[in-house]
C-alpha cells in the first residue's frame, strides 16, 4: 500500500464567536479549559471529515454522510437521491415540530448557515445530528463494505494529530488545525457537486445534509453538553 497522504487544514472554528465565549467563562469562573476534554470527541470529528473532504467515495467534495451509504448506493446518483432525502426528511420533521413558530424555524435555519449563533439552534440541530446518525449506523451491521470502509477511515485517524486551537483576537474569536489523511491508490470519487447545480427545490435539503456535520465538532459537543447539565 501507498504511503499515507497528510492534508494541513485551517480554518475557523463554528460558531466560534459563542464557543470562544464559552471556554473563557468556564476557565474564569470554573478554572476548567474545555480544550482538553474536547479532545476526546476528535476521532469522530476527524473521520467525519476525512470523508466529506478526501475520502469521499462519491464525490470530490461531499457531506460526511456518505461514509454510511457504502454499499448501499453503487453511483453518485443514487448518493445524491439519498442525501437530498435525508435533508427533506430534516426539514420535514423541522416543519412538524415547529409548525406554528415561525420565528424558531427562522432562528434555526439562520443558525445552520452561520448568520446566528443561537445556543438552543445549536442544541437542536445537534439533537438532530445525533438522531440522524444513529439511524445510519444502522446500516454498518448490514453491510460489510460501510463496515470495512468505516474501519479503514479511524485506521487512518488514528495516525493523524489531535486537533489544535489558536485563540487570536486579530482574526476569528477561535482558530482551528487539523489533519486528514488518505491513501493515493484507494479509490474515491471525483464528481463536484455545486451548490448551485443542484435543482431549486433540492437547495434547502443539500444544504442541510452538507452543513449538519459540523455540530459534531468536538467543542460543539462539549459545548451542548455542558449545557444540558
Amino acid at each position: 500500500m501507498a504511503a499515507l497522504e497528510i492534508v494541513k487544514v485551517d480554518s475557523a472554528v463554528p460558531y466560534a464567536e459563542a464557543i470562544d465565549w464559552w471556554i473563557k467563562t468556564r476557565c474564569a469562573l470554573r478554572g476548567e479549559n474545555p480544550l482538553t476534554h474536547s479532545h476526546l470527541y476528535d476521532p469522530s470529528y476527524l473521520a467525519w471529515e476525512d470523508v466529506r473532504l478526501k475520502r469521499n467515495p462519491f464525490f470530490s467534495q461531499g457531506t460526511g454522510l456518505e461514509g454510511y451509504l457504502v454499499g448501499k448506493d453503487s453511483s453518485p446518483g443514487r448518493a445524491m437521491e439519498e442525501i437530498l432525502a435525508i435533508g427533506k426528511n430534516i426539514l420535514d420533521s423541522i416543519a412538524r415540530l415547529h409548525r406554528y413558530d415561525y420565528a424558531r424555524k427562522t432562528r434555526l435555519m439562520k443558525t445552520l448557515s452561520g448568520e446566528k449563533q443561537d445556543p438552543h439552534a445549536i442544541d437542536e440541530w445537534s439533537a438532530i445530528l445525533g438522531a440522524l446518525l444513529g439511524k445510519l449506523r444502522a446500516n454498518l451491521y448490514s453491510s460489510p463494505e460501510a463496515e470495512l470502509f468505516q474501519h479503514q477511515t479511524y485506521e487512518i485517524v488514528s495516525k493523524l494529530p489531535r486537533i489544535r486551537y489558536d485563540m487570536d483576537g486579530g482574526r476569528e474569536p477561535l482558530h482551528q488545525h487539523y489533519a486528514i489523511g488518505y491513501y493515493p491508490n484507494q479509490p474515491t470519487g471525483f464528481i463536484s457537486v455545486e451548490p448551485h447545480l443542484v435543482k431549486a427545490i433540492d437547495q434547502d435539503a443539500w444544504h442541510v445534509a452538507e452543513e449538519i456535520g459540523k455540530f459534531g465538532h468536538p467543542l460543539l459537543r462539549d459545548f451542548v453538553r455542558h449545557r444540558a447539565n
